[in-house]
């Protein structure tokens, strides 16, 4: 927009996939990322997908970026969103945390505001430090969210 090309902000929007391998092929022609936004979209991906996804964008972003991202917790209405056919996956903040850890963010010192709701997880990230192997989301991942992700 104009406002954004005199505040010297370059927004891109790109439609597709973003797991596949296309879409990221086109999204790494802008990476490295100051800012990458991934709001309502954690519940919708398989957890394959998801860490895939994850693990991709923190191995994509600037060593100072941030990384916003949300979960959501079962609530009652979850289940029966599953008897019309919804499939959704619901991550507690602490094991989101453990993901988010795993793919290369610190997961210690994310920042977190939950909703009034109390299902609703807003994280703010920041990349890891690649030259370090995290305990945290490795060995939490490992043993609570699913080895044959790995």
């Amino acid at each position: 927009t104009e406002r954004s090309r005199k505040l010297n902000v370059d927004f891109k929007f790109i439609k597709g996939d973003i797991t596949s391998d296309l879409i990221h092929k086109r999204f790494k022609e802008n990476a490295p990322f100051d800012i990458a936004l991934f709001v309502g979209l954690s519940g919708w991906l398989p957890k394959s997908e998801l860490v895939k996804h994850i693990r991709w964008l923190g191995q994509n972003m600037q060593p100072d970026g941030v990384f916003v991202t949300d979960s959501f917790t079962a609530n009652t209405y979850s289940l029966s969103g599953r008897f019309v056919g919804y499939k959704a996956h619901y991550y507690e903040p602490e094991v989101y945390r453990a993901i988010m850890d795993f793919c290369g963010f610190d997961g210690l010192t994310a920042t977190q505001q939950t909703g009034k709701d109390r299902i609703n997880h807003v994280m703010v990230f920041e990349p890891h430090n690649f030259a370090e192997e995290s305990a945290y989301g490795t060995q939490y991942f490992h043993q609570t969210v699913s080895p044959a992700l790995v």
